[in-house]
């Protein structure tokens, strides 16, 4: 059996170069260069008929040393986008902003640039308005948010993102993510009426007095006010392997008499310290 040869063709890389013949120092004279830079990829880019949503930025910094004079530092630094682009005045912002930021050690002498290609988005417009927030718009608002706040806070949760619930048991514990750009089978949003608990923080502590196992009367904003509805309790821990980080607690959906009508509240004791509190009010 005599098969043919078929030649396969490596996959194309999208990185476009350049070496300074004399190493620059200030922003400006870098952001030249990356301009065209980009340029030039999203144009391959777009001859391809294709989009990337990872953008790879490297310089190569010229330092010298008395006793190396051949070594030398780089800065990497790569943005993962929730969206396909080639739009190149998004790119370009992007690594604007994150240049304005960094204070280099050293004169810049080469860059590359790095564009990890996709399919291009494919969407339907919308006939009477944009989509809002545009994706690209909204990046580099979070980009400039992730400037000011920074990217994450002292215990490694996200700064800027749409939060999601992490999959525990423990109250008010989420993580934070990207945005995305996500298309659902009916290409409709889909929106939920719950009803919606606006948090106390701190939680409000309290007084609960209790009757036949449930909640009679609650102190709050200094009043003794009786309790017209109760439902629970709902028991949960956690964390019982490390006693500092240790939590149980009972919660309550009650309803409370107030001079403005009913309103509904969510309580619950720390087991562990024995106190009570007022959580929220549902809205």
């Amino acid at each position: 059996m005599i098969r043919g040869l078929l030649p396969i063709e490596p996959p194309e890389r999208f990185i476009e170069s350049y070496e300074f013949d004399d190493p620059v120092e200030t922003v400006e004279s870098l952001t030249f260069v990356l301009n065209r830079l980009l340029h030039r990829l999203c144009t391959k880019l777009l001859s391809n008929s294709l989009a990337t949503n990872e953008l790879r930025l490297t310089l190569q910094l010229e330092v010298r040393q008395h006793n190396d004079p051949g070594c030398d530092e780089r800065y990497d630094h790569s943005w993962k986008l929730p969206f396909p682009t080639e739009d190149r005045n998004v790119l370009f912002a992007l690594i604007n902003l994150d240049l304005q930021r960094q204070n280099f050690s050293a004169p810049i002498k080469r860059v590359v640039v790095e564009a990890v290609p996709i399919k291009p988005r494919r969407a339907q417009g919308n006939l009477f308005a944009p989509p809002t927030p545009e994706a690209e718009k909204l990046e580099i608002t979070l980009s400039r948010i992730r400037g000011i706040v920074g990217n994450t806070d002292a215990s490694t949760l996200g700064c800027a993102g749409t939060p999601k619930i992490a999959d525990t048991y423990k109250p008010d514990s989420f993580t934070i993510e990207t945005f995305s750009t996500v298309s659902t089978s009916t290409g409709k949003a889909e929106w939920a009426e719950p009803l919606t608990l606006r948090v106390f923080r701190p939680a409000l502590e309290t007084v609960v007095e209790i009757t036949d196992a449930k909640p009679h009367f609650v102190h709050l904003w200094r009043r003794h006010r009786r309790v017209i509805a109760a439902s629970g309790p709902w028991s949960s821990s956690g964390t019982w392997w490390n006693r500092a980080r240790a939590w149980a607690r009972e919660e309550w959906d009650i309803a409370l008499k107030t001079q403005a009508g009913t309103g509904l509240y969510r309580i619950y004791r720390d087991e562990i310290g024995g106190q009570w509190f007022v959580e929220g009010m549902f809205d």
